[in-house]
């Protein structure tokens, strides 16, 4: 979803760099693709909460993200703000 918006977005911009007009590519996504979005924000309290009782109840679970959690690779980074990045 993201990746069309965005080429389109590009190719709008490639045509005409100096101020294009890209009110209609907004339009057109916001009634066709963002859906996605909005079913996934809807499902955010869940994810949280299955990752939350999954921490409780699963000590390997707990293990491996507070693992993956100090990685340098994931910049530290609670694994929770990746669940928030799709709509950020």
């Amino acid at each position: 979803v993201s990746e069309r918006f965005l080429k389109d977005l590009e190719d709008r911009i490639f045509k005409d760099i100096v101020f294009p007009d890209i009110c209609d590519i907004i339009h057109y996504h916001a009634q066709h693709n963002f859906p996605a979005y909005i079913d996934y924000v809807r499902n955010q309290i869940y994810q949280e909460k299955t990752f939350t009782s999954l921490k409780k109840t699963n000590p390997q679970f707990a293990m491996v993200i507070s693992h993956l959690q100090e990685s340098p690779q994931c910049q530290r980074l609670p694994f929770i703000s990746f669940l928030l990045l799709p709509f950020q």
